[in-house]
């Protein structure tokens, strides 16, 4: 009975991981792609310019 419990928690593990590698390879493939998403696509243009860290960052390098 006690084998049964380690296989299973084994076998958890290993398709947790599995699923976790496959949905890593799938981020890396949209990154890599350049295509933007469907929900951008159909809500709006182009992305917003990041704000709020420039001015950090040179605060930063001037100290």
């Amino acid at each position: 009975m006690s084998d049964l419990i380690y296989w299973l928690a084994f076998a958890t593990f290993a398709a947790v991981l599995a699923i976790l590698i496959w949905q890593r390879l799938q981020v890396h493939r949209a990154k890599q792609s350049g295509e933007r998403s469907t929900f951008t696509d159909t809500h709006g243009g182009e992305p917003r310019p990041q704000h709020g860290l420039g001015h950090t960052q040179k605060e930063a390098i001037k100290a």
